[in-house]
């Protein structure tokens, strides 16, 4: 029996970000769904060992992420409580807080939502992090601010990430409206 840490990477269908992400990653793992996900990690784990960090990698934004192909927001959470739940019990579990296991929303501006964030704690009792920012594939990956959650919510500092995000979309909503208003609408 062992701990391990286990990175899962959408592979429902071709994408360039989720292809740089598992090149540029060892011995992930290739996931089709929440269930498919589920799946894996229990038998990932079926000889004993427990997972110290778990990584979930999808595209994702301040409402929620793609699991495979299911969109996993807190209000679908009701949905996927019992797959989520059956994951419970793959964590490793220690008294000490420093060794506790750990999940990571790896999506796009996940830290954004600390109620999604901690309702999955809530399922899985273990923390949940998730980063502000847009997520870029390996430059360096992990942008923004962190938002952690298990029992409550912690929130990190702004980064550098989270303004450069900010001109993105300033810059993005300057040229929606220009183009609106250029087509008379």
């Amino acid at each position: 029996m062992a701990t391990i840490d286990v990175y899962v990477i959408d592979d429902s269908s071709f994408d360039i970000t989720m292809f740089i992400d598992s090149a540029l990653t060892w011995g992930d793992v290739g996931i089709k769904n929440l269930k498919d996900m589920v799946d894996k990690l229990v038998k990932l784990c079926a000889t004993g060992d427990r997972i110290a960090e778990l990584r979930i990698l999808g595209h994702g934004n301040a409402t929620g992420q793609y699991i495979g192909t299911d969109w996993v927001t807190e209000s679908s959470l009701i949905a996927h409580r019992e797959q989520l739940a059956r994951m419970s019990s793959l964590f490793v579990r220690t008294p000490d807080a420093s060794s506790r296991a750990h999940v990571i929303m790896a999506g796009c501006q996940q830290g954004q939502n600390g109620s999604f964030l901690l309702a999955l704690s809530n399922i899985w009792n273990v923390p949940v992090s998730g980063f502000t920012a847009l997520q870029r594939p390996a430059v360096p990956g992990d942008e923004g601010g962190t938002t952690t959650c298990y029992i409550t919510c912690a929130k990190g500092a702004r980064t550098t990430a989270d303004s450069v995000d900010d001109v993105q979309i300033a810059i993005m909503d300057w040229f929606t409206r220009s183009e609106s208003c250029g087509t008379g609408q």
